[in-house]
Parts: structure tokens; C-alpha cells; sequence
């Protein structure tokens, strides 16, 4: 059984922080990783929703997230992420990135990520990231 993941020992990632997200759990054993995000009103687009790119961001955060911790801590890279916008991602509310592995293997990880709203767990982007690890 994998040790918990002890949140505040964890390093700031500028990334992160840019998007507005902070880790909410880390089950590295089950290979899922939970973040809050409230994206600062800079990310919004010319209609007031999250810009796409951002959403993008914080799904690769997660992802990322749940790829280091589930592969054990293994350097890598994103390699692609294939993603479907479901909803317009609103600004001014929570919203909750989560990333689960659907495959490890000694080369690459498959991440299946979501963004959804807080409130009520609608899923308003979903995301499928490869990663590539580089050792």
C-alpha cells in the first residue's frame, strides 16, 4: 500500500498557481488526482468564459499530477491531448479538474482528465492526455 501523499510537503508549481488551482487529493496507488481551480478573471475570453487554452492548462495540470504521482515520479512530457469542450467554462465560480491513468506503461501514461463545475459536477470539458516518460 502506497504511503499518502502529504499535500503541504508538495512544491509550488507557477503553473498551477497561474490557472488558480491547488491539489485537493492524491491517491497515487489508485492513480486519481483531485484540484480546485478559480481561474483569475485574465483567462477570460471576449464572451466571459474560460479561454480554451486555459482549460487546457488546468487539464494538463491535473493530468500531469496524476502521471507523476501514479508513475512514480518518473520525469516525462506531454505528448498530446485530445480534449472535448462540453460547456463554456464559466468564470467566477469553483471548478474541479480530476485525472484518472487508464494505462501505464514503461514509455507512456493515458490520462483520461475532466473539468467540471464545483457546484454541481457538471462536466464541461473532458480530455485525454498522453504522456511520455523520459527515463
Amino acid at each position: 500500500m502506497a504511503e499518502p501523499v502529504d499535500l503541504s510537503k508538495l512544491p509550488r508549481l507557477t503553473s498551477r498557481e497561474a490557472v488558480g488551482g491547488e491539489l485537493v487529493s492524491v491517491d497515487a496507488e489508485a492513480g486519481v488526482v483531485t484540484a480546485r481551480y478559480s481561474p483569475p478573471p485574465e483567462l477570460a475570453n471576449p464572451i466571459g468564459s474560460l479561454q480554451g487554452g486555459y482549460a487546457l492548462a488546468i487539464l494538463d495540470d491535473v493530468s500531469g499530477s496524476t502521471t507523476w504521482f501514479g508513475g512514480g515520479g518518473r520525469p516525462f512530457t506531454t505528448a498530446q491531448i485530445s480534449a472535448n469542450f462540453l460547456k463554456a467554462v464559466p468564470m467566477g465560480e469553483p471548478l474541479m479538474g480530476q485525472a484518472r491513468i487508464m494505462h501505464n506503461g514503461r514509455r507512456q501514461s493515458v490520462v483520461e482528465a475532466e473539468l467540471k463545475r464545483e457546484k454541481d459536477g457538471a462536466v464541461l470539458v473532458r480530455a485525454t492526455v498522453m504522456n511520455v516518460f523520459l527515463k
